[in-house]
């Protein structure tokens, strides 16, 4: 929306996005914000891992545990790797 002030008032208002050729955009829109819609929230990967039980995560990294390195192991293999 927008309007034009003159003389200390308001004048008519806009709707800079009224016009037809947004109509595309529009519909774009609503397909992409459907789409996330469909996802889910977003917000659970905010909480403690403790919370996130219901995607079995904690049993994929219990899983995945031998794979992981400390960062001070990573400088190590990346030096070793420079030799």
């Amino acid at each position: 929306m927008g309007t034009q002030m003159a003389e200390g008032e308001f004048g008519l208002f806009v709707d800079h996005l009224g016009d037809a050729s947004f109509n595309r955009a529009r519909k774009f829109a609503l397909l992409i914000a459907d789409y996330m819609q469909r996802q889910g929230s977003f917000e659970p990967g905010i909480l403690p891992d403790e919370d996130l039980e219901y995607g079995g995560r904690p049993k994929i990294i219990a899983t995945l545990a031998n794979r992981f390195k400390t960062p001070d192991e990573i400088r190590q293999d990346v030096q070793a790797a420079r030799v």
